[in-house]
């Protein structure tokens, strides 16, 4: 995926996930949590992703 302004190649996608966790994890999410049998990722809501270019800044939502 390339920018559409600059056609860099730097771009960061910030998109709402939907994951099932146990209550132990409630508040404390991790990179070590997502690892674990209690935690599964069930989708995400591409319609209102939010594409960002890290180079010229410019931004757009959906894919």
């Amino acid at each position: 995926m390339k920018c559409v302004n600059c056609k860099s190649e730097n771009i960061k996608i910030m998109v709402n996930a939907i994951v099932s966790i146990h209550p132990k994890y409630a508040h404390r999410l991790t990179k070590k949590a997502f690892q674990s049998k209690d935690v599964e990722l069930l989708g995400a809501d591409w319609n209102k992703a939010k594409i960002i270019c890290t180079d010229c800044g410019y931004s757009h939502e959906g894919c």
